[in-house]
């Protein structure tokens, strides 16, 4: 009798809650829609929870497809937990309108390795992925988990130095690194192509395309279009609880003294020329090989501080106009760690506007000329109030600090997908009509 009476008033109590979120949204309007979805959610795990103590042969978990369970923690949006996001000092992207494959809700299988959770049961043959010719570890290949000790399909094994071509189920290519391919392929073997280079910076050995044309299988690239995608960085949305006041962006906008700068090494191409053009027009200053001003490799976090408190705008300019190239200066100018307070302005092949939210960046493709993109530069400097609003909506991302290479995926669609063939990958995939000529 007492067990019904406090489920009674428990589910009056739950309803009351929702009828408040219901009216709250519409009396408010949708400015404040997030901020009650995120409410509504965290009800809703106090009603799972409280559901589930109630229940001694059954657990009850809230998820987004109610497929998983947990000993221990209610399950959040896409496979994660709710109260580790906190801890990571993130929220769900799925709370936020604006939706990018470059902005998401971490896993977290990526940061716990000791997490079992999320392994999906099953007798599975291990596969085998070969690097092809590699002497040395690749920087940008090395990243993730190379072991998969920790993915949900973990029968997968890395062989970084190229011992067991003869017998792997996969082998990785690198673009910059083509050469003519092994003489003999097992039947079924895949063979992927795997680049972080901008297809102007690398091609096909001469006299060997025939042989490429049609025996790549996969493609591991920074290109949205890839069988496995691996942009050169991540962002996710800053748990709202960081946010600072409004009166205090404006005051970090009051304090900044000079109006843009560029850190670059390399000089050839129109971009260098662009940027002297719009020198004729506002103060910006050039670090590294093409400028006059250095950062101490003895102590860059100096150099890192200067520009993140005395630079209203930085440059990511790309030395290359191809489709989704986004290089990791972009993400990185969204790191608590360099530039949380420095507006990016961007140009380049990559469509900034779809995939990263308005007024955290200026758009240098929407300039038709050097002299414009400046004049516009410093009159948003000189608004100071449009200026740290920038900022702070520009703050309400950060870096993830997730790998962008997800080997566990990788893993997964081997196991789980039927892989075919790309045919003449050079004209079907790797380069034709992908990068654009002229560039500035």
């Amino acid at each position: 009798m007492k067990s019904q009476y406090v489920c009674s008033l428990f589910g009056t109590v739950k309803w009351v809650l929702i009828l408040f979120v219901a009216f709250s949204f519409i009396f408010y309007g949708t400015v404040y829609q997030t901020d009650l979805q995120y409410m509504l959610m965290t009800i809703t795990n106090v009603i799972v929870q409280n559901k589930s103590s109630t229940q001694s042969n059954s657990e009850l978990v809230w998820s987004s497809d109610n497929s998983t369970k947990s000993n221990s923690k209610v399950v959040g949006i896409n496979g994660t937990f709710l109260e580790d996001l906190r801890k990571m000092r993130v929220e769900p992207a799925e709370l936020h309108s604006f939706k990018s494959p470059y902005i998401i809700t971490p896993n977290l299988y990526d940061v716990y390795t000791n997490s079992s959770f999320y392994k999906q049961p099953g007798n599975r043959t291990k596969k085998i992925i070969s690097w092809h010719l590699v002497r040395q570890k690749n920087p940008w290949f090395s990243q993730g988990n190379l072991k998969f000790d920790h993915c949900p399909y973990s029968e997968c094994e890395i062989d970084e130095y190229g011992k067991k071509t003869a017998i792997a189920d996969v082998v990785l290519f690198f673009c910059n690194a083509l050469t003519n391919p092994p003489k003999s392929r097992p039947p079924g073997q895949l063979w992927m192509l795997g680049c972080y280079e901008s297809p102007v910076h690398w091609n096909y050995p001469g006299g060997t395309y025939k042989v490429w044309k049609d025996a790549i299988n996969l493609t591991l690239n920074y290109r949205l279009d890839s069988d496995m995608f691996a942009p050169y960085g991540l962002l996710s949305w800053r748990h709202r609880s960081l946010a600072l006041k409004a009166e205090e962006y404006l005051a970090i906008a009051r304090n900044k003294t000079k109006t843009a700068a560029w850190m670059v090494s390399n000089c050839r191409g129109d971009r260098l020329n662009f940027v002297k053009n719009m020198q004729k027009y506002i103060d910006i200053d050039i670090y590294g090989n093409c400028g006059q001003l250095k950062c101490p490799r003895s102590n860059p976090n100096v150099c890192m501080e200067k520009l993140n408190t005395t630079y209203k705008f930085y440059l990511s300019f790309e030395n290359s106009h191809c489709k989704d190239y986004v290089t990791e200066k972009m993400f990185k100018l969204f790191s608590d760690q360099l530039y949380p307070h420095i507006i990016p302005v961007v140009k380049g092949g990559f469509d900034y506007d779809k995939h990263f939210p308005n007024m955290t960046f200026v758009n240098g493709n929407h300039f038709k000329t050097a002299k414009d993109l400046a004049l516009y530069l410093k009159d948003l400097g000189k608004d100071e109030h449009r200026y740290a609003r920038m900022l702070q909506e520009k703050h309400k991302l950060v870096e993830s600090n997730i790998d962008p290479l997800n080997w566990c995926n990788f893993c997964k669609m081997l196991h789980t997908k039927n892989i075919g063939t790309h045919r003449d990958i050079k004209t079907s995939w790797s380069h034709s009509n992908i990068c654009k000529k002229n560039n500035y």
